[in-house]
């Protein structure tokens, strides 16, 4: 019985531990990559959430201002101190203020999505 054992493989099984140390270092640096770029997703749609949450405040501040001047002007126009046009020009104001107030919320609703699918905490229903 013999036994033949090749102790000289040309360097065959250190090229290999040399290409999968090189393979291993590209993909460390992929991972790398990836993970800057989500914590950058992940930054970007916070700030996002948090722009639109600041806007939506400030219109409805200026919303329940803009209601109090279409009651007040309600009630001059029903003692007739001012015209229907100026009745009617402040109500078209204030339904533009709710217009984009319900525009920002959904645009809000859409951001919060992407923020939580960006943290991976987003699940999607069957």
């Amino acid at each position: 019985m013999t036994l033949s054992i090749n102790l000289f493989d040309t360097y065959t099984t250190t090229h290999n531990i040399e290409d999968a140390g090189h393979r291993r270092r590209i993909a460390d640096a992929d991972l790398r990559g990836l993970r800057r770029q989500v914590e950058n997703d992940v930054r970007l749609a916070h700030a996002h959430l948090v722009n639109l949450r600041t806007q939506i405040e400030a219109l409805e501040k200026a919303r329940a201002i803009e209601a109090d001047n279409v009651s007040i002007l309600q009630h001059a126009y029903e003692r007739g101190e001012v015209l229907l046009t100026e009745l009617l020009d402040e109500q078209l104001r204030l339904a533009d203020f709710e217009r984009q107030i319900v525009d920002l919320k959904a645009q809000r609703a859409v951001a919060k999505i992407e923020l939580d699918s960006a943290t991976g905490s987003f699940e999607v229903s069957p």
